[in-house]
């Protein structure tokens, strides 16, 4: 978070201490508490005239995000798809370890084949309504940067639209401010739902 707050012009909450617990072992960050309206207590109300204005500054944050350049060598330098595709396989295969023998040999290769070509940006990693704070002012802040990082291209659109459960109509308002992977989110369903249903098929 000391790293966005000098780096770009985000709003972020302050933070005031970084310290670790000794006894649990557990680290502990001491943030302010930032005063801002809950978008998914108003999100059905807002014209759309509204959304947009919110959802042009996520746009405007990610590009800042995306323009950071990491100190030193890349982090996902290397093989990064067949990385993160082991990585995702590892997960559903640990939640069905039946269904390994006949389908890891499978996805191994889709896989491979979908997640490449995505550099690593960084990005807040879980950019949803629950994630943001409107302001009096009208400027839209963002809390929560625990799952921020630096991760593949796609990786925020596949998290946001796929984990996103709100019934009201906040995932169509995402491709204004994120751009569409589509082939690597239906593959990333895939996964959950392999890793969760017993009858997902593959």
């Amino acid at each position: 978070m000391l790293f966005i707050r000098q780096s770009t012009n985000i709003p972020i909450p302050k933070v005031y201490a970084l310290f670790e617990d000794k006894d649990s072992g557990f680290y502990f960050i001491v943030m302010e508490n930032m005063p801002g309206k809950d978008p998914r207590e108003i999100w059905r109300g807002l014209d759309d005239g509204k959304k947009e204005n919110i959802t042009d500054q996520l746009r405007c944050y990610l590009n800042q995000l995306r323009s950071l350049r990491q100190p030193g060598r890349p982090y996902f330098g290397g093989p990064l798809p067949f990385q993160l595709g082991r990585a995702m396989l590892r997960v559903a295969s640990e939640a069905r370890p039946s269904r390994r023998a006949t389908s890891a040999k499978l996805w191994e290769r889709v896989f491979h084949s979908v997640f490449q070509g995505h550099e690593p940006v960084f990005t807040h990693g879980d950019l949803t309504t629950g994630n943001i704070l409107l302001r009096d002012d009208g400027t839209v802040a963002v809390i929560d940067w625990e799952r921020s990082g630096w991760h593949p291209s796609c990786w925020e659109y596949c998290a946001v639209a796929s984990f996103d459960r709100r019934e009201d109509d906040w995932v169509l308002w995402v491709p204004r401010f994120l751009d569409e992977y589509h082939a690597e989110l239906g593959w990333m369903l895939r996964c959950r739902s392999w890793a969760v249903y017993d009858n997902s098929g593959l």
